[in-house]
């Protein structure tokens, strides 16, 4: 069993096909002051300055952001940075980040890995396409079935969870960046009258059917 140590990488849940991480125009942009937390490939997770909120984006590696030193592109920031300017897009909330292992259950390529995580399986996505192992980067073609990886989970918000956010302390990057797509965990309305509306309706109805053949007789 090979063990893979790999360098930051975004991965998420979607499905066993490759799939991507779009940007919501539902979530606000991080404003200027936010810190950037992880960085990797396409995805950039930074702590919103006004709220503490943290927030995932995708974006493209070449796309320039301001910071104090001038603008600077996604693949040249760091854990650490502070922009002064907004990402591009509008990010994702995230809910949680924590350090894991995680053996490769099964994998799909270009850039697809199912992880079993804490006896949770998880399919997850690489936009890079790779792993490092013994300080090597190995394409996700050639990872095996067996193979363990160190992984620094970023659970991001699905899409129409509107919930209210929270505060999160993410941890030191260790092993890749790893972006756990959440199902929607927004609770459904449970407070609706409509139940009672229909109920107080039928007796209505009721009661003037009652009076309308007690007239006739």
């Amino acid at each position: 069993m090979r063990r893979i140590s790999a360098r930051p990488m975004c991965l998420f849940v979607l499905g066993a096909s490759a799939l991507t991480l779009a940007p919501l125009t539902s979530f606000a942009a991080a404003p200027a002051g936010s810190t950037v937390v992880y960085v990797a490939g396409d995805n950039l997770v930074v702590n919103r300055a006004s709220d503490g909120i943290t927030y995932s984006y995708k974006v493209t590696p070449a796309t320039q952001v301001a910071t104090s030193g001038g603008n600077v592109a996604i693949s040249g920031l760091k854990p650490g940075t502070v922009l002064t300017g907004t990402p591009a897009g509008s990010g994702r909330p995230v809910d949680d980040a924590s350090v894991v292992s995680g053996k490769v259950v099964s994998v799909s390529p270009p850039n697809g890995l199912v992880v079993s995580v804490s006896g949770e399986t998880k399919q997850i996505v690489l936009p890079s396409g790779s792993v490092m192992d013994s300080g090597k980067d190995i394409p996700v073609a050639q990872v095996k079935a067996g193979d363990e990886v160190q992984l620094t989970v970023v659970a991001v918000r699905a899409e129409g969870d509107n919930r209210p956010l929270s505060v999160i302390k993410a941890p030191p990057l260790h092993g890749s960046l790893a972006l756990f797509m959440e199902p929607n965990l927004e609770m459904p309305d449970s407070g609706s009258n409509l139940p009672l509306y229909g109920v107080a309706g039928a007796a209505l109805l009721a009661l003037g059917a009652g009076l309308k053949m007690r007239r006739r007789t």
